[in-house]
């Protein structure tokens, strides 16, 4: 294996709801002794994904104000 083939792992493309069913699936066939640690996971991966919300929405905020610079201004001139 090359230097370039050890820094990269593949991961296989696959739609989020595949993984979030797995989760659905995984939390119901939790033993009951399990269930608090299924409602941790639960509550890490909403603050994970509330995180992610919030770089987009900085993100979206940023991209348009870059936007707003490229307008042109437009004056009304006169002409005689």
């Amino acid at each position: 294996m090359s230097d370039d083939e050890k820094k990269y792992i593949f991961l296989p493309l696959l739609p989020a709801s595949i993984f979030m069913k797995l989760d659905e699936y995984l939390i119901k066939l939790l033993p009951e002794e399990y269930k608090d640690a299924a409602e941790h996971y639960i509550n890490a991966k909403i603050e994970f994904l509330k995180s992610i919300e919030e770089v987009i929405k900085a993100d979206i905020k940023r991209l348009e104000e870059r936007k707003e610079k490229l307008k042109v201004k437009k004056e009304k001139v006169d002409i005689e």
